[in-house]
């Protein structure tokens, strides 16, 4: 059988009316072409860049605009006011990663939260969405059924200026309506968070006639080590609360954490970054402990806004304020 090689194989007639639909194929050196296409397609897939804190606050202001039924209203804004074209993913990203919802997204994830609390079976991407949206629904089942019953506590790093300041927030949650407590220290340590604890939440609890039961935490070594003399746990057993380890196979920060995170990072942080870590207009930033003081009168102010005037929507509140929902429980 001869070889292609040895066959002189004539040239197809072209119509030269044809000849225009051959422009998708370039003759020229190859080589030099897929270069140039690698390069296009390197530029493409660059990380994306960190969006500014007040392109965040912007874009979550907006979603609570009842003006801005869409996406598409969002990116518009956001060109009219600061210039900055954003896509519809970013602004997804941003909706998502802060807990915040628009008028249409609140009661289609009502929706999807009654099919998931009922058993019903639901998308996987759709219950993915939800739970990003709502953590808590994360820990159903496994919540405090009545006050003080589960707690859990936390620690996670703030910047109020970003790259210049960092701070350490130890955060305890009530899993019953995800009433907040918290305390800024420049420490990531063991006594930070029993100081936080025995400062302001046992206190508290004591105040209201409610026992504190188990509070759960992560397995991070300023709260256990798998050893009876870590001091965290030993504070605990001093006040016969018992101390639950999240499991290895669930994520580290518990739902209703998670939740309360969302909230605190998009209504406390986002705007103290806006102000170049100012806590108020007109008011110069104090240093050193003046400072760690300015922030935590900070954040107890906030806190106070957040347990009593800030309706949670979704599971668990379902509208209600974290006090509001905390007291109906007594």
């Amino acid at each position: 059988m001869p070889s292609l090689s040895n066959i002189d194989l004539p040239a197809p007639q072209i119509d030269p009316d044809e000849r225009q639909a051959e422009s998708w194929f370039d003759d020229s050196d190859w080589r030099s072409q897929v270069a140039e296409l690698q390069k296009k397609e390197s530029r493409e897939h660059l990380p994306a860049m960190p969006v500014r804190p007040e392109v965040v606050s912007l874009v979550l202001e907006l979603a609570k605009n009842k003006g801005c039924s869409c996406f598409t209203d969002i990116r518009e804004a956001v060109h009219k006011r600061l210039g900055m074209r954003l896509s519809g993913t970013t602004v997804v990203n941003i909706l998502v990663r802060h807990g915040a919802r628009r008028g249409r997204e609140i009661e289609r994830m009502r929706m999807v939260e009654r099919r998931l609390l009922a058993g019903e079976p639901v998308g996987a991407n759709l219950k993915a969405r939800a739970l990003r949206f709502n953590p808590a629904l994360l820990e159903r089942g496994n919540e405090g059924t009545e006050p003080g019953e589960v707690l859990t506590q936390t620690m996670f790093p703030v910047e109020p200026v970003a790259g210049r300041e960092k701070w350490h927030v130890h955060a305890v949650v009530d899993t019953f309506g995800t009433l907040a407590f918290g305390w800024i220290s420049e420490e990531a340590s063991t006594d930070s968070a029993v100081e936080c604890l025995h400062g302001q939440v046992l206190p508290w609890y004591a105040r209201q006639g409610v026992r504190i039961r188990y509070i759960e935490t992560s397995r991070q070594r300023i709260y256990y080590s798998g050893e009876m003399e870590h001091v965290y746990g030993a504070y605990l057993r001093l006040h016969s609360i018992g101390q639950r380890v999240i499991p290895k196979t669930k994520p580290s920060m518990n739902g209703f954490m998670a939740r309360f995170k969302q909230v605190f990072t998009s209504d406390w942080l986002l705007p103290l970054r806006m102000n170049g870590g100012v806590v108020s207009a007109g008011k110069k930033k104090q240093q050193g402990q003046n400072r760690r003081d300015e922030l935590n009168e900070h954040l107890t102010q906030w806190l106070h806004r957040y347990n009593n005037e800030m309706p949670l929507h979704g599971y668990r509140n379902d509208g209600k304020t974290p006090m509001e929902f905390w007291r109906g429980g007594l």
